[in-house]
């Protein structure tokens, strides 16, 4: 042939051609074998050229002149040849079937390949190279110029980074699992430092077999640098591949990666990464995660965001996109471009960073497993995310988490609510995180929190058949609760300009600031507490207090092994300029399980809401509130001992000079015999009555560090009907303000004591014995029933007005005591101690008042009150009582003493006691 030949004619058919001189074709060309000779050019200037066979020797060139240009080798094209090149600017299309790139160095490249094609063979070094071809920052994803700082990032796969100083990056754009267009170039930085174009876009389609030994690669160009500033990096571009089998070495790989931005006085930032999404039946390429589509380097501008990587193996059911398994390496975005995201499984690879969904109302549904492995995060961001899979996998280091990327910081005001619909296992292996504003797990059969892995939330509600928390796992909604203002009024801590801000309040009341605001008033339910705790007070100089615990609801069908913890309590108020706020209260932990189990032994606590402490300084915040506990089962489980039931605290926060917070509300609850256990303290509302058990036994806590464990009312009338036991442990107090109706077949009281204002009625049908210091003090004091009554010494009964309503046997040893006005019917009383006491000593009439007191006097003494016999004038003073009332029976108290001169109050008479044995 000619040097220079052209052909030109309509389309021309020729048996075997051999180009050994610089030949453009302008027309279709049917050839049975074309043979490019070493160091000569064919250029296809909108032809279509069909051969059986093509052989490309070294450093043998076919130019894509016309982006309409098509060359088809239906047979084989071998490219032995070394540095042998297929090129085009702008499209380069290959058909056909076997195309064999083995020569070294050689490569295809162009700004868009689309090969399409039976088997396809890339050698080590060889390239499908679409780099830096793609478009400028005129085109969509295109970064923002700066005329006097760095220009921006493209955006594509990832966004771009903004300039230094400068022009915003380019946003990301497309579909990720059919990415198809080019990545957006940098933007311009000052001093005409042109931004880098993005990556072009590669298309490949091998009906059977892809062997990848090479680069097929669309990275972005860097910016340029001129006069002190530089150019934003193009985005990455697309590299979209279907093939029947993947196979390859460990030298294979995929590149989309952004370009960097120009270095100099005014860095442009990074491009974003492109995409890239491959189809296979069969994988045995070696090493897929040595693909990439990182963000380029911005220097002091910052990186470009990763892009979108994903491996679709599509099994043996082509075309049915619901058995596609789907694997990310690097990055990857469920975006709401790619519609409705249904398929079998999904597993996050090599320290991927998964993002998205990027709008609401998007579908996540797998019929298989849902899996970040290897380090892999996935950042929900702003939307509220629905996923539903048979199986959740989180490997170790894991993450589920409320950034917007990696180089910042968790942000949990940024996340909305993730719900993980699991109809199989659910698994957070040691160091897994997830960190959101609200976790709903729903129907796993069986839930494991191995090692380290927690739970961090504003509110996490989980049920489900299992679930077992190892030792070092938690759920944690510590400091999640109600922030400063959303609950002003209903339990936050005052605020206060000038001084320290009150404690918020939950289970227990909020302790007031020093000399500040008052501590909220208590709120929520004691049997089913839905509620976060209040905020603390703001204080003098802008001191905000602290934020309430979150909420955690576990309802378990089978059995709970919690060897880990669940917290939910306040955080501390803050210290600034002298001046503290309030601490915020604790949350609320409502567990439901049917077996309740906890086979580690160390004594320590594994569920608190405990209030946070004020911020203390010249002026203290108050304490937080205690938070709400309830823990309910059927059956406990032989691992979970008795002495485990004080493994929960709710106490108040410390107040330092302030007032500490009231501890919350605590208890366990046997669901089946109706057994409530109370721990630290509690409060029976009279909207969460009747209250109705079988057993009722109170606990101190494992620790108290700066609360009373009390046992409160909520100001109404209180009835407990017990048809077994009522136990009081050492320490514990009950402190009601209103009337206390307490039934039970037996009582038992060792160091526990129940004192008030008010009435209290016991209706005893067994057994009671009270022993250590406890002390039962009431207005009005009725027992009643038929039970019998052992009062040990040390033991005191005291009230104005205490009645044995025919009750079987009381029985007073040691240095026992019933103190005050008695009355009543026993079947028998047994003092068996010298030491023993039936004491009504001054609980007669008040001085001047009874039947015949003594006259008072101004200026002299205050004459005896009489009963029995008369009382004595004082001395120049006021006369004495007349003996009064009936020597058989007396039924009446003495008479109290006049006052005398100087304000000396008479002394009060005597009490009666009536019993009758």
């Amino acid at each position: 042939m000619l040097l220079g030949a052209v052909f030109s004619a309509s389309e021309a058919r020729a048996a075997d051609v051999t180009i050994s001189v610089d030949t453009t074709y302008s027309s279709a060309q049917s050839i049975d074998t074309l043979t490019i000779a070493n160091n000569t050019t064919l250029t296809l200037n909108g032809a279509s050229v069909q051969a059986t066979n093509l052989v490309m020797n070294s450093g043998s060139r076919i130019v894509f002149g016309s982006d309409d240009a098509v060359l088809n080798v239906t047979g084989t094209a071998s490219i032995p040849g070394s540095s042998a090149h297929i090129e085009g600017d702008g499209k380069v299309t290959l058909r056909g079937g076997t195309w064999q790139i083995t020569g070294s160095s050689s490569d295809v490249f162009g700004a868009e390949i689309d090969i399409d094609v039976a088997n396809l063979q890339l050698c080590s070094s060889c390239t499908i190279d679409a780099s830096e071809r793609g478009g400028t920052s005129a085109v969509a994803g295109g970064g923002s110029a700066s005329g006097t700082r760095g220009g921006g990032g493209g955006g594509y796969g990832g966004t771009g980074a903004r300039g230094q100083s400068g022009g915003a990056g380019g946003a990301y754009h497309g579909a990720a699992m059919q990415p198809n267009l080019v990545g957006g170039g940098g933007g311009n930085g000052c001093g005409n430092a042109a931004g880098g174009r993005g990556g072009g876009k590669v298309r490949i389609n091998v009906s059977s077999t892809f062997t990848l030994d090479g680069d097929v690669k669309a990275n972005g160009a860097r910016g340029l640098t001129a006069s002190g500033c530089g150019g934003g990096g193009g985005a990455g571009g697309s590299i979209w591949v279907t093939t029947g089998t993947l196979a390859g070495g460990s030298g294979g790989q995929f590149l989309a990666d952004g370009g960097y931005g120009g270095s100099s006085s005014y860095d442009g930032g990074g491009g974003g990464g492109g995409r890239i999404a491959v189809y296979y039946n069969t994988m045995t390429l070696s090493t897929p995660q040595s693909s990439s589509v990182t963000g380029g380097y911005g220097y002091s501008a910052g990186y470009g965001d990763v892009g979108t990587m994903v491996f679709v193996d599509r099994g043996t059911n082509v075309g049915s996109v619901a058995d596609d398994s789907l694997y990310a390496y690097e990055g990857w975005r469920w975006e709401a471009d790619d519609g409705n995201h249904v398929y079998a499984n999904f597993e996050a690879y090599n320290s991927a960073l998964v993002r998205g969904p990027d709008s609401n109302g998007q579908v996540l549904t797998f019929s298989g497993t849902y899996k970040l492995s290897n380090s892999a995060d996935w950042y929900p961001n702003t939307h509220n995310v629905t996923l539903t899979t048979a199986n959740f996998d989180m490997h170790s280091s894991s993450e589920i988490d409320a950034r917007v990327d990696r180089a910042s910081s968790a942000n949990p005001s940024n996340s909305r609510e993730l719900t993980l619909n699991v109809s199989g296992t659910l698994a957070m292996a040691t160091g897994s995180r997830i960190n959101v504003k609200k976790l709903t797990v729903t129907g796993a059969h069986s839930a494991t929190l191995t090692g380290s892995a927690r739970v961090d939330a504003d509110e996490i509600q989980w049920s489900g058949a299992n679930l077992t928390l190892d030792t070092s796992a938690q759920l944690n909604v510590d400091g999640r609760g109600f922030q400063p203002g959303e609950r002003d009024g209903m339990g936050e801590g005052a605020d206060h300009g000038s001084r320290g801000g009150g404690g918020g309040a939950h289970g227990g009341r909020g302790g007031n600031g020093q000399s500040g605001g008052g501590g909220g008033v208590w709120y929520d339910s004691s049997v089913g507490p839905v509620l976060a705790g209040a905020a603390g007070g703001t204080a003098c100089g802008s001191s905000q207090g602290g934020r309430g615990g979150g909420i955690i609801r576990v309802q378990i069908t089978g059995t709970l092994m919690l060897n880990g913890r669940m917290h939910a309590s306040g955080a501390n108020g803050q210290t600034v300029s002298n001046c503290g706020g309030g601490g915020g209260a604790g949350g609320s932990i409502w567990v439901t399980t049917n077996v309740m189990a906890r086979s580690y032994n160390s004594a320590v606590e594994y569920m608190t809401a405990r209030g946070g402490s004020g911020g203390s300084t010249s002026y203290d915040g108050g304490g937080g509130g205690g938070g709400r506990v309830l823990l309910e089962y059927t059956s406990l489980d032989a691992t979970f001992t008795d002495a485990k039931k004080r493994y929960i605290s709710v106490g108040g926060g410390y107040g330092a000079s302030a007032a500490e917070g009231q501890s919350g509300t605590a208890a366990l609850l046997d669901r089946d015999d109706v057994d409530l256990d109370i721990v630290e303290s509690w409060r029976w509302q009279s909207a969460d009555g009747p209250f109705t058990f079988r057993s009722v036994t109170t606990h101190r806590p494992l620790y108290t560090s700066y609360s009373t464990e009390v046992i409160r009312d909520d100001g109404n009338a209180t009835t407990v009907t017990i048809s077994g036991a009522l136990t009081m442990n050492p320490g514990v107090h009950w402190r009601p303000t209103a009337t206390t109706n307490i039934s039970a077949a037996t009582f038992s009281s060792n160091n526990g004591d129940i004192i008030t204002d008010g009435d209290l009625n016991i209706t005893l049908a067994t057994s009671a014995s009270i022993s250590g210091s406890a002390v039962f003090e009431a207005d009005a004091l009725h027992i009643q029933g038929d039970g019998s009554w052992t009062l040990e010494s040390g033991v005191v009964f005291r009230s104005p007005d205490m009645f044995l309503d025919d009750i079987g046997t009381v029985t007073l040893n040691g240095s026992s005591e019933l103190e005050g006005n008695i009355r009543g019917e026993v079947a028998n009383l047994r003092l068996t101690s010298s030491s023993a006491r039936i004491d009504a000593s001054e609980y007669g009439s008040l001085p001047g008042e009874g039947s015949s007191p003594g006259v008072s006097h101004g200026t002299r003494g205050g004459g005896g009150g009489a009963h029995g016999g008369f009382g004595g004038r004082g001395r120049s003073g006021g006369a004495g009582g007349t003996h009064y009332g009936s020597a058989k029976p007396p039924v009446l108290p003495g008479s109290g003493g006049g006052n005398g001169c100087g304000n000396a109050a008479g002394g009060r008479g005597g009490g009666t006691v009536h019993i009758i044995v």
